[in-house]
Order: C-alpha cells, then sequence, then structure tokens
C-alpha cells in the first residue's frame, strides 16, 4: 500500500535493511561460534538449526509492527503467542544441544 509520506516508505525501507543485516549478523556469529560435534556421523554446528525460528519471529515481528497489531516490540514478545513459541523454539534446542554435546567428542578440523 503506497504511503502518503515518503517518510513511512523511507522508515519500512530501513526496517527491512535493518532485519536483513540482523539476520546476516546472526548467520556470521552461528558460523564463527558453532561447535561441530559428530553426531551420528555427520558433523553438525549445533546453531544451524537455530536460524529458521530467529528468520520467522524477524519476519513475523516486522509483520505484525507494519499492520499494526502491536506499537512496541516488548509488548509484540510479551503477548503474541506465535513470537514465544518462536523464541523457544530458538533458544531451546541450542541449550539442549549444548548440554547433550558434552557427551560427543568435539571434531578438529
Amino acid at each position: 500500500m503506497p504511503s502518503l509520506h515518503p517518510a513511512d516508505d523511507l522508515l519500512r525501507l530501513s526496517a527491512s535493511v535493518s532485519a536483513v543485516a540482523t539476520l546476516v549478523t546472526y548467520a556470521g556469529y552461528v558460523q564463527s561460534r558453532g561447535q561441530t560435534h559428530d553426531i551420528l556421523g555427520l558433523l553438525i554446528n549445533v546453531l544451524w538449526p537455530t536460524m529458521l525460528p530467529a528468520t520467522y519471529a524477524l519476519l513475523r515481528a516486522i509483520v505484525q509492527l507494519e499492520r499494526g497489531r502491536f506499537d512496541d516490540p516488548t509488548e509484540l514478545f510479551l503477548r503474541d503467542r506465535a513470537m514465544q513459541i518462536a523464541i523457544v523454539a530458538c533458544c531451546r534446542p541450542t541449550t539442549l544441544c549444548r548440554i547433550a554435546a558434552i557427551g560427543f567428542p568435539v571434531a578438529r578440523a
């Protein structure tokens, strides 16, 4: 929907650019900090599975704020059930993989 003010379009574009920069930065973090473990004969970086829920949560936040359902990110995180599920889906597997990885040998590259 075209807006009446060019500043609205600039703000929308800035939010999109910030979202992409956030995901690229998180992917770089995942690649550099994730530990690779030999699980069932596969070398797996335990942080890569968190990219999907992180991407979903970021895109959902942008859509919900754009639609005007929430005007505060804190309110969005506290009241939106899908956002809460995405956060748990992002954080819990990482924690469980790190706890489980204690028993797996770390692959040295």
